[in-house]
């Protein structure tokens, strides 16, 4: 018999709540030579903090983060970490299945039943923003709305690490005799809380980027880890939306706290977001520059503090402001 999860995915082992990165080296072969992605990387993030990863275009920051949740290893150095869900660029949304059922993916993969990830997935809906969208198909969504339901599915992600690359793995949810109702009364809360409630039904096509991405991070979510990895997971919205859902990450976050990685390449987004900027070299990357950000949420981009710590980040990068 499968037990169901709690209704919320707050109870977190803390003794696993945190992300040690050690001198780590990792690199590749390829048809013109070996890469060096990363040397003699380190970083830390101690228990619900975000740590903001910015640097260079291909320095390795992908491959921090697929090292951090063991879909990688490494070739020198130590990682510690929590169990982690990764969220990648890309929403990946499963185009025939409405937004509560995308953002309850990984709870069906957790053995449960639709109705029930359906329950547990609606509230988050509502809290994304997502309420009336929550049986909206993706195509019929924004770009801010599809990442909102992409990052309410990581937020939301069962017990394997959720490799999202390979999105189609958990349609043989039926070899464990799970219930799509039961999957889906599960998720229904979530998909409220993320303002969902009244796209539940809604197909990813059906939803705007936003939405989309509120119910991939959902689905990432409900996997119940309490690492979450997150891999530039705004890069696809336009400027306004990416600011909107910059704020609406940043409430989320603070409702539900998690241990967080965040690479990105937008500098004023690790600021707004991160408890601490690390800063990376040109590849072979590693650690240049960490800058802490002591300033309480929500935050305000016209901060003359956000303003220099923007600063600081940009000239550890060696760009002129």
């Amino acid at each position: 018999m499968i037990e169901a999860p709690p209704e919320e995915p707050r109870e977190l082992n803390a003794a696993l709540d945190f992300v040690r990165v050690e001198l780590v080296s990792r690199g590749f072969e390829t048809r013109h030579g070996r890469v060096q992605a990363l040397a003699g990387m380190s970083l830390h993030a101690a228990p619900r903090e975000v740590v903001a990863v910015v640097g260079p275009s291909g320095c390795g920051k992908s491959t921090l983060l697929e090292l951090i949740c063991k879909l990688q290893k490494p070739d020198a150095g130590t990682i510690e970490a929590g169990p982690a869900a990764l969220m990648p660029q890309r929403d990946l949304l499963l185009p025939w299945l409405s937004a509560i059922d995308n953002a309850a993916l990984a709870l069906r993969a957790r053995g449960i039943s639709r109705a029930q990830a359906r329950s547990i997935a609606a509230p988050w809906l509502e809290r994304f923003g997502l309420a009336r969208f929550e049986h909206t198909r993706p195509a019929e969504l924004s770009g801010g709305m599809r990442q909102r339901v992409s990052f309410l599915r990581t937020l939301l992600a069962g017990k394997p690490v959720l490799a999202l690359d390979e999105p189609f793995a958990a349609l043989a949810l039926r070899a464990h005799g799970t219930s799509r109702v039961l999957a889906r009364r599960t998720a229904a809360p979530w998909l409220e809380r993320f303002g969902l409630a009244r796209f539940e039904h809604a197909r990813p096509a059906e939803l705007s980027g936003g939405m989309r991405q509120r119910v991939s991070f959902l689905r990432t979510l409900l996997a119940g880890k309490p690492v979450l990895a997150l891999d530039e997971p705004f890069a696809a919205l336009d400027a306004i939306t990416r600011q909107e859902m910059q704020g609406w990450l940043g409430h989320v976050l603070e409702s539900e706290p998690r241990t967080v990685i965040l690479v990105t390449h937008d500098v004023e987004e690790a600021v707004m977001l991160g408890d601490r900027v690390v800063v990376m070299s040109p590849r072979p990357g590693h650690t240049v520059s960490e800058i802490e950000v002591p300033l309480t949420r929500p935050r305000k981009r016209t901060d003359p503090a956000v303003v220099d710590l923007r600063e600081r980040a940009l000239t550890a990068l060696g760009v002129q402001a």
